[in-house]
């Protein structure tokens, strides 16, 4: 190929890849932005107005002899193990698949209980001693209006005992 075609595809494409970002702003100021074929979006979330997004969390909640009761974060309970560990012990540890069914309980040895005890202590004195041990998980809905985060709907989908196994 000559150079003089070389030039004339490499001008081509200088003209056009400026005309082609100025199509995608107009169309995208007008309506969605469809997907341009050059210029690519950043590569984080976009949500538009009115959009939700559902997000699974659990909450202990801790009843002590007296009978008083306590929320706690799984940060509490789980508080000398790394933080980017506590997502997965919750998920595998403590989600409605990994308990006894019949019963709706977490079964935990004896040690296991101790620890829970010991934890929630250490964190918690007031909580003292430990009398029942519950895991509520939630669906939280949070709506994306006007470049606000704002929670809308919080519901109890699952609550379990952790018990010391018989």
């Amino acid at each position: 190929m000559s150079r003089y075609y070389i030039r004339l595809i490499f001008i081509g494409i200088l003209i056009f890849l400026p005309l082609q970002y100025a199509l995608v702003g107009i169309i995208g100021a007008h309506r969605s932005e469809p997907w341009p074929a050059f210029v690519f979006p950043g590569f984080k979330n976009v949500f538009h107005a009115e959009e939700s997004v559902t997000i699974s969390s659990a909450t202990f909640v801790a009843l002590d002899s007296a009978g008083n009761q306590f929320e706690l974060e799984p940060a509490d309970i789980l508080k000398g193990i790394p933080v980017s560990h506590h997502g997965a012990i919750m998920r595998y540890q403590f989600k409605r698949y990994t308990i006894d069914r019949d019963s709706n309980t977490k079964f935990v040895s004896d040690e296991g209980w101790e620890w829970f005890q010991n934890q929630i202590h250490k964190n918690n004195p007031q909580i003292t001693p430990l009398k029942e041990l519950y895991v509520e998980w939630y669906d939280r809905v949070f709506i994306f209006d006007e470049m606000e985060i704002s929670p809308d709907d919080s519901r109890l989908t699952h609550r379990f005992e952790i018990k010391v196994a018989p």
